[in-house]
């Protein structure tokens, strides 16, 4: 007995929940179906055990319902912590897209320039009559995009302490608080833009018109009411005067109106802001020009050259003062000195629309003062076509000069007659350029008297603009007379040019030329040495002087002089052609053939290359291509001698210089 209870009590014991014999209780109910014996036992214990198992089994579910919970709570707050990241990361993006409207807003009203506007006040009696303020606005600003128009400058707008640019607008100022007005206020704080504001006012029986322009001030103007167009041009030249000084002074000059414009750049220069006063000065020289000369023109610009090195047009004026008073490598030089500022961010104060341009200038005037006339004619062919750009010369001259380089007459008369566009900004200076033009075009075609008569030209420019008399030396003179001594009349010739410069190149290249002329073939050789000494850069007098030397016969000499004058203006056609006329001499037809082919590249339109052309190969016996070079040169510009020349040609004989 003492043994049945112990086992009845281990079987309790194995078949609590979560005991290890919860399968051999599974097991055990298995057997007890097959076995009869044991079913009563098993259904009494399961009969003591029903409510554990219920409660156990009630247990589970709720632990299976709470774990569902558990489930779907985590889903809920992995998405809610996906919406709180998104929407973290969009409050960012937003936050990013305020700060960069605000941004652009801050950079744009920092670098915003321009001119606005707003409706003036005007009293009722006119606003009935329809004259509202703005009216009177608008009209003001018609005027004002009219004078800045009409002005030509080649400054940049970035340097000037005030630009309209192209922003010229009426604003009408709106009557609540608006993102217009946010942008308003930042561009008044932190930009660069003009805002005029203003009102009309009766007085008696005139009416005062008042504008005020910022900080600048405010100008008035009177006079009576039924000139109200005249009393708002009056008042849009006085603004112009008060908030663009120096492009105020341009449009004077540009409208004949110099002995103003010289007041108001020299004001500017003495009294305005700092970084105006260099550009006074350059305004103030080129108004000196056409009244006082061109010596004080260029002291000035070398002093603002000085005071301002960063700047290009003062350099670039120098140069071309240097250039039309013959000092062509002191010309060449500051020319390549000036033309690194271009490349600069301040592009050495020109507009940037303009250096493209200006480059191209820089470029044409080294080729002209080197010869190499083939390379700057497509240039100012160009800078022709490009129309206003504050030019202080006869651009169209300027082509006209380089077409006489490559001795195309026809062309270069064409080019003459092109009109250059109003207002030029030295008038004298682009006056003086087109008579020079023109004197170098009769000297081309040979046309001695009317070379002499081109002086009633010259003083016509000098009786309207007196300052450019003292050019006469370098852009007059010398013709004149070389013509009276092509005429033998070397009296006036001698008196002309004994009142010029020593250190004039073309004076000097004249005075050997009209020596040569008298025979004084010593004298010649010793000018055309100093002329070689004052500028040993430039080719023209070492070419001459090969010329010379090959009328005299002296072929060899000629020869060494011509290819010095090669070497220093290698695209100078006249050394290469006269070589090959020597070459000629010594019967070596082939390389004078060669030295005519190297100069066709450099002056393909020269009616003297093609006839010489023409003889060495017909002396070669290369009769087809000689006839092919007398026919180009029967379309082209030839004197008198070298049509003759041509003919005997055709006739079959040949003949030489």
């Amino acid at each position: 007995m003492s043994e049945k209870p112990q086992e009845s009590s281990a079987a309790e014991k194995n078949m609590e929940p979560g005991s290890s014999n919860s399968a051999a209780v599974a097991v055990a109910l298995t057997e007890a179906k097959d076995k009869p014996v044991l079913a009563e036992p098993v259904a009494q214990f399961f009969a003591d055990h029903r409510d554990f198992l219920a409660d156990h089994r009630a247990l589970i579910a709720e632990q299976r319902h709470h774990l569902q919970r558990q489930y779907r709570q985590l889903g809920l707050s992995i998405l809610n912590e996906r919406f709180s990241i998104a929407f973290k990361v969009l409050t960012v993006f937003v936050g990013i897209a305020v700060a960069a409207f605000l941004g652009h807003l801050v950079w744009s009203a920092a670098h915003s320039e321009g001119l606005v506007i707003e409706p003036f006040d005007v009293p009722p009696d006119l606003e009935a009559r329809g004259l509202n303020g703005k009216i009177v606005a608008s009209e003001l600003l018609d005027r004002l995009a009219a004078l800045q128009s009409g002005t030509d400058s080649q400054r940049n707008p970035k340097s000037y302490s005030t630009y309209w640019g192209n922003d010229i607008k009426v604003e009408i100022p709106e009557t609540r608080m608006s993102l217009g007005d946010l942008k308003r206020f930042l561009t008044d704080e932190l930009g660069r833009t003009t805002r005029i504001t203003g009102e009309v006012v009766r007085m008696n029986q005139a009416l005062a018109l008042t504008a005020r322009a910022g900080t600048s001030g405010s100008r008035t103007v009177s006079g009576a009411e039924s000139d109200v167009d005249g009393l708002i041009d009056k008042l849009a030249q006085s603004l112009y005067a008060l908030t663009e000084p120096y492009r105020w002074g341009v449009w004077l000059q540009e409208h004949g109106r110099g002995d103003d414009a010289v007041e108001v750049f020299k004001d500017l220069a003495l009294h305005g802001p700092a970084a105006e006063r260099p550009w006074g000065y350059l305004g103030w020289a080129n108004s000196l020009e056409d009244t006082v000369g061109y010596q004080a023109r260029l002291r000035i610009m070398r002093q603002v050259t000085r005071q301002a090195p960063e700047m290009f047009i003062p350099r670039q004026d120098a140069a071309i003062l240097e250039d039309a008073s013959s000092q062509p490598g002191q010309s060449v030089r500051d020319l390549r000195s000036a033309a690194p500022l271009l490349a600069t961010s301040s592009h050495g104060g020109v507009r940037p629309d303009l250096v493209p341009i200006v480059g191209a200038r820089v470029r044409a005037f080294v080729d002209l003062n080197l010869g190499a006339f083939h390379e700057a004619t497509p240039l100012w062919s160009r800078i022709v076509d490009y129309g206003r750009q504050g030019a202080t010369y006869s651009v169209a001259a300027m082509l006209a000069r380089s077409l006489i380089g490559e001795h195309d007459i026809s062309a270069a008369r064409a080019a003459l007659e092109t009109p250059d566009l109003r207002g030029t900004v030295i008038p004298g200076a682009n006056a003086l350029d087109r008579a020079w033009a023109q004197i170098l075009i009769d000297t081309a075609a040979e046309n001695w008297p009317a070379v002499i008569d081109a002086g009633k030209l010259f003083e016509s420019v000098y009786l309207r603009y007196p300052g450019q008399r003292s050019l006469a030396f370098a852009r007059e003179t010398p013709w004149l007379a070389y013509a009276h001594a092509k005429l033998n009349d070397f009296e006036t010739a001698e008196s002309l040019l004994a009142a010029t410069p020593t250190d004039c190149y073309v004076c000097l290249l004249f005075h050997a030329r009209i020596a040569e002329l008298r025979g004084e073939r010593l004298r010649a050789d010793q000018v055309y040495a100093s002329a070689v000494a004052l500028q040993p850069a430039t080719p023209f007098a070492e070419s001459l002087w090969g010329e010379a030397l090959l009328a005299r016969g002296e072929t060899d000499s000629a020869i060494t002089k011509l290819s010095r004058a090669h070497q220093k203006g290698p695209q100078f056609a006249d050394p290469l052609e006269l070589w090959g006329e020597a070459l000629m001499r010594r019967s070596d037809y082939a390389g004078a053939v060669a030295r005519f082919s190297a100069a066709e590249e450099f002056a393909p339109r020269w009616g003297r290359l093609h006839v010489k052309w023409g003889e060495a190969l017909l002396k070669l016996e290369r009769r087809e291509g000689a006839q092919k070079q007398r026919a180009i040169a029967a379309t082209l510009d030839l004197s008198a001698a070298e049509r003759a020349e041509l003919m005997t040609q055709g006739s079959g004989s040949t003949g030489s210089r």
